[in-house]
């Protein structure tokens, strides 16, 4: 559940679930996007496309 109050609306960010699991999972994904061309080039259009922060990390991380 989105924690928004008013006109006040912020990014939403992972708090919940093991921290050791995301961690795994965020190298992971980081050493695929150096290493495989098709996570690259998604990883290039998530940017392109204006997704912020680590938002670009994180899909093709729960896509694993």
């Amino acid at each position: 559940m989105a924690h928004e109050s008013g006109i006040y609306k912020n990014r939403r960010r992972i708090y919940g679930g093991r921290s050791t699991v995301r961690t795994a999972l965020f190298l992971a994904t980081l050493s695929a996007v150096r290493q495989d061309l098709r996570m690259k080039d998604f990883y290039q259009f998530l940017v392109q496309v204006g997704n912020p922060g680590k938002s670009p990390w994180s899909l093709p991380c729960a896509s694993c």
